[in-house]
């Protein structure tokens, strides 16, 4: 069985197809990397997304991964000028769905939002999209960010370019889906991918999986809704 946790609570991460279980250092240098949190969680590595799409033909979410892959190739396809404007778009449709949340609550804007304080605003607003929270301290500390649904080309517009050290991401109930979301330690969707799913997606210490304060985009895949 691929995936697994080490005694010290540290993902093992396995090679495919080879199977070989990695040490932290080939972590930090795989190319493609992939989480899944289940009953067993994979903590998977691969040395092309071609690799990758050949084991998420096997995987129960295989319809969803591949729209999520094509979703990913999409921005990565974007020139310089279209990224700028998704960067612009996507910055105020994040800010709109949250002041629409928090006003449906009755909460003032400026508050910082717990996973749970999220999860109780889905369950009002129903919105059709993932929120992610990034941290800039491991376990969930320090200061954070919410990202309500969209791509992010680059971190460095929402000043957390090189920061995220944890990362949340909340599956919108009713929970028909796992949540998504892929890191990227370049700009504009390039570079080493660390992909994400789960029930939901919890990341505490992203220097246990080779990503540590180095993404500098993100993407939940899906096509904005």
């Amino acid at each position: 069985m691929f995936g697994g946790t080490q005694g010290t609570g540290r993902p093992v991460f396995q090679h495919v197809p080879s199977g070989r279980t990695l040490s932290d250092e080939e972590v930090y240098e795989s190319p493609v990397l992939l989480s899944v949190q289940s009953s067993q969680p994979l903590h998977l590595a691969f040395d092309t997304d071609d690799e990758y799409l050949q084991w998420t033909a096997s995987s129960p979410y295989a319809r969803l991964l591949r729209l999520a892959y094509e979703g990913e190739e999409r921005l990565r396809a974007m020139t310089d000028a279209e990224l700028a404007t998704l960067g612009d778009r996507t910055m105020e449709a994040s800010a709109t769905r949250r002041r629409k949340a928090l006003a449906a609550a009755g909460r003032a804007d400026d508050t910082q939002l717990s996973a749970d304080d999220i999860v109780s605003l889905l369950n009002d607003d129903r919105l059709s999209d993932d929120p992610a929270i990034f941290y800039d301290g491991q376990l969930y500390g320090g200061a954070s960010v919410d990202d309500w649904g969209v791509d992010i080309p680059d971190l460095r517009t929402w000043g957390w370019d090189k920061r995220i050290a944890s990362v949340k991401i909340v599956p919108v109930p009713p929970l028909v889906q796992p949540a998504l979301g892929t890191l990227y330690d370049s700009y504009g969707f390039q570079g080493r991918k660390f992909r994400m799913t789960g029930w939901p997606t919890y990341q505490a210490n992203l220097a246990d999986v080779g990503f540590f304060k180095i993404a500098s985009s993100f993407s939940f895949g899906i096509p904005l809704t």
